[in-house]
C-alpha cells in the first residue's frame, strides 16, 4: 500500500536500439521519406523527442526511434 501512486523513472524503460534488425523489420534500401539505416534495418527518426524514448521506442545516439516495419498485405484471392 505504501508504494500506491508512485512515480516510475522513465529512464529505465528506455531501450538501445538493437544490433540486428527486429523480426518483420525493413531492411535496407530503405525508400520511404524519414527513415534511415541503423544495424541493418530502417528506422524513423522521432523528430523532437529526447530520451527516454516512449515504451515502443528505442535510443540511439542522443535520439529516439521506431522501427519501420514491413506491411502485410491483405489476401488477392478468397478461399473456396
Amino acid at each position: 500500500e505504501a508504494f500506491r501512486g508512485a512515480p516510475v523513472a522513465a529512464e529505465a524503460i528506455t531501450l538501445e536500439i538493437p544490433d540486428k534488425p527486429l523480426p518483420n523489420q525493413q531492411r535496407p534500401p530503405c525508400r520511404r521519406a524519414g527513415l534511415m539505416e541503423i544495424n541493418g534495418g530502417c528506422w524513423k527518426r522521432l523528430e523532437g523527442m529526447i530520451p527516454p524514448c516512449d515504451e515502443d521506442d528505442y535510443e540511439h545516439q542522443g535520439a529516439c526511434y521506431r522501427p519501420s516495419l514491413k506491411r502485410s498485405r491483405a489476401p488477392t484471392t478468397k478461399k473456396p
